[in-house]
């Protein structure tokens, strides 16, 4: 934009009144994301006004109760499909519910408590106001679900997609952390191999790795498969465009056989090496090593962690590869390969 060549020459004039000054006041909160101390300083420093905190709290106090009175009187009986949910200001519960359609925020209760009465109490209000939606979707919340139960109870509540879709990501980044814990317990197991002020046998530390590297290949494989597995249930099964109905719950049901094969299984047999050095020598040499000090030039400790991980693999073997059912073609992609949509 070019400069004005007199910047100081009058373009336009504003009656200002007390209704616009509390315009302003709520546009800097609402638009323009200013505190309320913010908002006290731009009235002093750029229109010479004076205010105090009290007077931006009571302007906005009054704004939202004109606000609730509209919101009161409007018509929901457009709405087909509830969105309904638990968001929190500090502690306090606030219950909310949203159109699917337009996005249009008709529930937004600050309230003491989010159990099935206080859910009740504000559906029922709703249903004055003319919502009847044909279905409503919502978390698990059993607070949330019992208020729908007892204001709606032939309205259905599906599940959300959103926390289904987490879990399954919170359990591959488990198992991610879990190999990256065991390949760093490899590597300083073969770094006290290399240090030669080692004061321990050798075969307790090459024993151990020979534990270690296929857990790490295990724990490795496994988190590829469930990221593989977590990205096809959002991307393929969940997502809002995709496939029809039948091809959805055909890839549904192949990604809950895989984490069944993947499933509790019997723990495995210990080896006979393991057996053999279950010995009264072995087992003293074994406390002496694990209670070697970092401190020392050379000397890391093993972390017991990974003998956990190992028990928790024992049990969790998938099932043999030759009994896998074959791959859908739209999931057709190996697990050990890069998921198609991972780009």
């Amino acid at each position: 934009m070019k400069p004005f060549r007199d910047a100081d020459k009058v373009l336009f004039s504003l009656p200002v009144t007390r209704r616009w000054l509390e315009q302003v006041i709520l546009a800097l909160t609402m638009i323009g994301h200013a505190s309320m101390r913010g908002v006290i300083e731009f009235m002093s420093d750029l229109l010479g006004v004076s205010i105090s905190l009290g007077t931006v709290h009571n302007v906005h106090q009054r704004a939202a109760q004109r606000a609730m009175a509209i919101n009161n009187s409007i018509d929901l009986s457009a709405i087909r499909v509830g969105l309904h949910d638990e968001i929190f200001q500090g502690t306090r519960p606030v219950l909310t519910g949203i159109d699917a359609a337009s996005t249009y925020c008709y529930l937004l209760a600050d309230e003491d408590h989010r159990d099935g009465d206080t859910w009740a109490i504000h559906l029922l209000d709703l249903q004055r106001q003319g919502l009847h939606p044909d279905f409503t979707v919502a978390d698990a919340g059993t607070g949330l679900r019992a208020g729908q139960k007892l204001a709606w109870p032939d309205t259905p509540c599906h599940g959300d997609v959103f926390h289904i879709c987490q879990q399954f990501e919170t359990l591959a980044n488990i198992w991610t952390r879990l190999a990256s814990g065991v390949r760093t317990e490899r590597k300083a197991l073969e770094a006290r191999l290399a240090n030669p002020r080692r004061r321990c046998q050798d075969s307790l530390l090459i024993d151990r790795l020979d534990e270690l590297r296929p857990l790490e290949a295990r724990a490795h494989q496994r988190a590829d498969d469930l990221r593989t597995l977590a990205l096809w249930l959002e991307r393929d099964v969940l997502s809002l465009a995709g496939p029809d109905l039948p091809t959805r719950q055909e890839l549904f049901d192949f990604i809950v056989e895989q984490l069944r094969q993947r499933g509790p299984a019997k723990p495995a047999q210990r080896s006979a090496r393991l057996r053999r050095r279950a010995g009264p020598e072995a087992r003293r040499h074994r406390k002496r090593y694990c209670r070697r000090r970092a401190s020392r030039t050379g000397n890391v400790p093993v972390a017991p962690q990974a003998g956990n991980l190992r028990r928790i693999l024992a049990g969790m073997e998938p099932a043999a590869c030759g009994h896998r059912p074959p791959v859908p073609r739209s999931l057709d992609c190996g697990f050990a390969g890069a998921a198609r949509h991972s780009a």
